[in-house]
């Protein structure tokens, strides 16, 4: 939905910058004389590309995953564990921690 709204905004953006008057109820508006068409085009333009970039960036943000240890109940992230093993148990895999709470609902 974002990435729709910016294009459009994007193409307004280039619409006004190609316009050389514009007829609104009437009123006749000339963009020949003046960069107006510039100063409202190019800012547009320069909104919907950072709209993208910022969702992009928040799209591709990593979130952190954890881990639990169903013997010893220790909470890892999934960098600091080893073939998905407990550090403290060695040889017990461990949970990811939203199945681990599916499983184990007394332990919230």
């Amino acid at each position: 939905m974002i990435y729709i709204l910016s294009f459009f905004i994007f193409l307004f953006g280039i619409i006004i910058i190609n316009s050389t008057e514009w007829i609104i109820r009437g009123l006749h508006i000339s963009f020949s004389d003046n960069y107006f068409n510039i100063i409202l085009g190019v800012p547009l333009i320069v909104f919907a590309i950072y709209i993208v970039f910022l969702k992009y960036k928040y799209i591709n943000k990593k979130q952190i995953k954890y881990s639990k240890c169903p013997k010893c109940k220790e909470v890892y992230t999934y960098n600091e564990l080893t073939n998905g093993k407990c550090k403290k148990c060695k040889n017990i895999d461990t949970i990811d921690i939203d199945e681990y709470f599916i499983k184990f609902p007394n332990d919230k």
